[in-house]
């Protein structure tokens, strides 16, 4: 029998994870060194930057195939070849395309919309290094791990509810479910002029310059988007008399503005900035010195935006006249309770054992995070601190130097601004904002600041009514104007109106309830 006089089958969309995986590829070339570039004594360090140029999602018959097409930046510091003697630092970089497809299995059966799909990307560099082959000849490599995450909304049923007032009868509940809204993509410059401070040499040699990106706060309004950037700089340089080489770190920050239609004041914004470009050149200050770093920072912010929207489906039924067979389904939706960019500052200790050491004149690192969860009232991170240096012994001689530290550390619901209450899954992002490594006798003092993107998730997990059949015509009911029910502690007063066929409405005018909890007895008049 038809319900469409009772109540409508409706349908709606859930924010699901579609896909998430991990691929490794070795990226090698064989090259010779530009005519500009001094001969190679001995290869110092190898450094690699991972950017995306492309990502495209095509559709196959099985699902979707995601490619993805990047290239490796390799930045190489050596010791130039003076007449078989090693010279001052010198650097060149190199270019190196790939690209890979994940292969993501979709079944057109499973509801999941595929025009709409948000991909989240991430590269790093592992186990970079230079082999000399010849004074002119390099082979690099490195391996990139590709981690992509893709989030998209299935199709999702659910039957509103009735007044009461008629036949049917409905037990609704109510659902926060969030849903994905849709992602943009667009590109900004920042401009930047940086003095180089008095106590460090003026700038001889640019020898490596990296920009990392951080998008520290998302304020979204009614058609537009606001976002706080800090952009981590590093130089690594020789100064204009002694050769020696030199780092600097600098952080910048920056706000930025647009405008985007599909944004509400209560919308969840993630923005992840990539650098795309980076062009640097220094010139003289007001003194004639080289102290002025001029930089041009080209980056792309991609923009996730979610939404919670909040529903009142039935989870249950009956009909005063008619026997009614329900069809339920057990559905998982998640609401979004908080999106957020944290701060961590972290120390430790590293003991070298190298009496040799008498400084540290770069370093790079990564943040690896291997495990982060909810332990009552606080989340709980763990991960590894990945260190990529460059020393000089006492003799001047400039050295690699790789070290690892073990991270553990926790958020408070103060930190993070959400109650903790009732969510079930937690998501961490983020990276390596800045390091700071000191050199005391033989062990290094470390202390870095971590971002932290933590997105907090309140799964709920319950039966929906997914088709409704109205059957035969109810036996006349035994008519007894009154009865007294005394009902379990597990019954409620949806229950008790179900078992003796009658509205909640009646129950409720002849007995007294504490919230949904009944008296006993309860007082039946048919």
């Amino acid at each position: 029998m038809n319900t469409n006089g009772y109540f409508n089958r409706r349908q709606t969309e859930i924010l699901q994870t579609l896909f998430r995986g991990e691929s490794k590829i070795r990226v090698e070339n064989e090259i010779s060194l530009p005519d500009y570039c001094s001969d190679v004594n001995r290869i110092i360090r190898t450094d690699v930057k991972i950017k995306q140029t492309e990502k495209k999602i095509t559709p196959h018959s099985g699902g979707l195939f995601l490619q993805l097409d990047g290239v490796a930046i390799f930045n190489v510091i050596y010791a130039a070849d003076k007449r078989g003697s090693e010279g001052a630092p010198e650097s060149f970089t190199f270019y190196s395309d790939f690209t890979h497809t994940f292969k993501v299995p979709v079944d057109s059966a499973d509801g999941f919309n595929v025009s709409n799909v948000g991909v989240y990307v991430e590269f790093a560099g592992e186990n970079s290094n230079g082999k000399l082959l010849g004074p002119r000849k390099l082979i690099l490599r490195t391996d990139v791990v590709i981690s992509a995450i893709l989030k998209a909304n299935k199709s999702f049923i659910y039957y509103d509810t009735t007044d009461g007032s008629g036949d049917m009868q409905t037990k609704g509940e109510k659902l926060i479910k969030a849903s994905f809204v849709g992602t943009d993509e667009r590109e900004f410059t920042v401009n930047e002029k940086i003095s180089i401070p008095m106590d460090s040499p003026a700038i001889g040699k640019i020898l490596d310059c990296d920009a990392k990106f951080f998008c520290e706060k998302v304020i979204p309004d009614n058609g537009s988007l606001r976002f706080n950037g800090l952009i981590s700089l590093t130089c690594l340089y020789t100064a204009d008399e002694s050769g020696q080489c030199v780092g600097i770190v600098q952080p910048i920050e920056f706000e930025q503005g647009f405008d985007l239609t599909e944004v509400t004041d209560d919308s969840f914004c993630d923005i992840q900035l990539f650098p795309t470009l980076l062009k640097v050149d220094y010139d003289m200050n007001e003194t004639g010195e080289n102290r002025l770093l001029l930089l041009e920072l080209h980056y792309r912010a991609d923009t996730y935006i979610f939404r919670n929207e909040t529903l009142l489906s039935s989870v249950d039924c009956f009909s005063l006249k008619n026997e009614v067979a329900l069809t339920s389904e057990k559905a998982s939706t998640e609401e979004i309770r908080q999106l957020t960019a944290l701060n961590s500052h972290q120390t430790s200790r590293i003991s070298l054992n190298d009496d040799s050491l008498k400084g540290i004149e770069s370093v790079k690192g990564r943040v690896e995070f291997k495990d982060c969860r909810l332990v009552g009232d606080t989340v709980e991170v763990s991960g590894k601190l990945r260190l990529f240096m460059i020393g000089v012994r006492n003799d001047g001689t400039l050295i690699p130097l790789d070290e690892s530290v073990d991270l553990e550390f926790k958020f408070s619901e103060g930190d993070i601004g959400c109650e903790l209450i009732g969510c079930t899954r937690v998501e961490l992002s983020g990276g390596l904002k800045s390091v700071d490594c000191r050199l005391k006798e033989e062990h290094l003092d470390i202390e870095v600041d971590l971002q932290c993107k933590i997105g907090l998730f309140a799964r709920d997990d319950r039966l929906f009514i997914q088709d409704i059949e109205i059957l035969a015509e109810k036996d006349a009911p035994i008519k007894s104007p009154l009865t007294f029910f005394y009902p379990d502690a597990h019954e409620s007063l949806w229950d008790i109106a179900k078992l003796f066929n009658i509205p909640e409405r009646k129950l409720l005018e002849k007995n007294v309830f504490a919230g949904e909890t009944p008296p006993v007895p309860v007082v039946i008049f048919k």
